[in-house]
């Protein structure tokens, strides 16, 4: 049996299997450092499978969190839609109204063309209080397309957690 090697930092959650076998993840930090990521934001990655018997896995960044202008930082864990989008949910980053954001939900969209980049859009900041903020568990997807998710509410309501239900 041979295993695949990583390039990246400190993987934060399960794998999800994707098309042809490919394996896609995220890490908690690695990928661009700036002054709000000293370790880096975090970075979502695709695993090829080997195209033969005993190769090797060939490991891709397809996104890299820089933690400014909203996009998040820590990403937690991916779910897959029907249509090859990405789901995930970042424990950082989105609205200001918590100090280091309160976390989002973002999408990735698959290139238009083979080798293109991988198109990131936050479709949801959390803002906190009421709405709680921070998740940090795995997400789940439902036949419909909701997606479901837990956060730690440790802005505004101190350990009062949520369950979400996000639909796109």
């Amino acid at each position: 049996m041979h295993y695949p090697t990583c390039t990246f930092s400190t993987p934060a959650s399960g794998l999800i299997l994707g098309a042809k076998g490919v394996l896609f993840g995220v890490t908690d930090v690695g990928g661009i450092s700036n002054p709000s990521c000293a370790q880096g934001c975090g970075t979502v990655f695709q695993m090829e499978p080997p195209t033969g018997q005993g190769g090797h896995w060939t490991e891709t960044t397809i996104y890299q969190f820089t933690g400014q202008n909203g996009d998040g930082n820590g990403p937690k864990g991916l779910v897959a839609a029907a249509n090859g989008v990405l789901y995930g949910a970042t424990a950082g980053g989105g609205s200001s109204a918590c100090p280091n954001g309160c976390g989002t939900i973002f999408k990735l969209t698959p290139p238009s063309s083979l080798g293109g980049p991988w198109t990131e859009t936050v479709v949801y900041s959390f803002q906190g209080g009421s709405d709680s903020s921070t998740p940090t568990a795995g997400l789940a997807i439902d036949k419909t397309g909701a997606i479901y998710g837990t956060t730690n509410g440790y802005y505004g309501a101190l350990g009062q957690g949520t369950v979400f239900q996000f639909i796109p």
